[in-house]
């Protein structure tokens, strides 16, 4: 085999298996870039079993970047906490997909990590930055906002509860002493 079968093809490289979790065929990645990206994608793991895939080519070969991305996550047998990054270079296009089985991560969120963090990101060229804000994203906590105003009505709740167990009781003292 030579050297000229593993180049990707002129019109772009198809869906494959993704060889390591971080896989940099379009070589955009600097060395530290490469670290910055594998220390955020660990970080991830660790915090929260969640392996994020960061695939940089050139081309998508004239797929959509949704389609390629599902491709070549069947091709690489990626499961249900498996995202992937995958960046075309010079299309300047990106998919990024997170499976519903992701725990704490909403559509929502996913939705808001694209354009706030990840997009900004790729427009500036910065292909690292994009695949740590997506890493950094899905680590985030998840917001605590619907669990506080539910814990703050149930207390409510249990407050008027109470004042109202106190008023009968109130109330009924006062009637057994009136009818003495």
């Amino acid at each position: 085999m030579c050297s000229s079968d593993l180049a990707p093809p002129a019109d772009g490289q198809p869906p494959f298996r993704l060889p390591d979790q971080v896989t940099d065929n379009a070589n955009v990645l600097s060395v530290s870039a490469r670290a910055a990206v594998r220390s955020a994608t660990d970080k991830l793991y660790a915090d929260r079993h969640i392996r994020l895939w960061v695939v940089y080519v050139e081309s998508f070969s004239g797929q959509g970047a949704e389609n390629w991305a599902r491709r070549t996550r069947s091709e690489s047998d990626l499961g249900d906490y498996d995202a992937i990054l995958a960046v075309s270079t010079t299309d300047r296009a990106y998919a990024f997909l997170v499976p519903s089985a992701v725990r704490g991560v909403t559509a929502a969120q996913v939705d808001r990590l694209r354009r706030t963090k990840i997009e900004p990101a790729l427009h500036s060229g910065d292909w690292g930055g994009a695949a740590v804000a997506a890493a950094d994203g899905l680590n985030a906590p998840p917001p605590t906002s619907g669990r506080v105003f539910l814990l703050l009505a149930l207390s409510a709740i249990a407050i008027g509860v109470v004042i109202l167990l106190l008023v009968m009781r109130y109330r009924r003292k006062r009637r057994r002493a009136a009818a003495k």
